[in-house]
């Protein structure tokens, strides 16, 4: 065998011994609260420190890129709010409550704003008591413009925090690393 076959040969064997193929696993909500929260969280203060805002579907689609999911199918992006983003914002009360409300930056692509569901009603109501019209069942859908003016004061609230990093390290006890 010549010294080219022989390096040639080499270089196969090393590649192989370092290949690990990553096991795939399914996107229940528990799985997707175990992999995703830190994620969705790292994400989000990236966009606030841009003043942006992350699609539920562009979330689902970076979940499923950099987590080992399955697909979650084209009805995957309607459970990122719901159980992703929800828990992430549950996470972050847990240790500072009265931070702004990281989620808010979770947006349809049809309307920029949050989602209607009673999750985040609920959540918003906490947040913002003084905005009573929002402790009713449906308050979201009959009152669009009030929505949208909250969801305006929630976003300038989270882009002006400057403690998100100390938050994330208090949460997960290592330092934010930026992507």
């Amino acid at each position: 065998m010549s010294q080219a076959h022989s390096v040639i040969l080499l270089l196969i064997l090393i590649k192989e011994a370092f290949v690990v193929e990553t096991k795939r696993i399914k996107p229940t909500d528990e799985n997707l609260r175990l992999f995703g929260v830190r994620l969705l969280m790292r994400w989000l203060i990236a966009a606030a420190e841009n003043e942006t805002t992350l699609t539920y579907g562009g979330v689902k689609d970076r979940l499923e890129r950099e987590c080992p999911f399955t697909s979650m199918g084209a009805s995957g992006a309607r459970r990122i709010g719901p159980v992703v983003a929800k828990s992430m914002q549950t996470e972050i009360h847990k240790h500072e409550g009265g931070a702004p409300l990281l989620n808010t930056l979770v947006v349809t692509k049809k309307d920029r704003l949050p989602g209607k569901g009673e999750g985040i009603r609920e959540i918003f109501y906490d947040h913002f008591p003084d905005e009573v019209w929002l402790k009713s069942e449906g308050a979201l859908k009959r009152h669009p413009e009030k929505w949208r003016k909250v969801v305006r004061r929630a976003t300038r609230e989270v882009y002006n925090y400057q403690h998100w990093e100390t938050l994330y390290e208090k949460i997960y006890g290592e330092k934010l690393q930026h992507q």
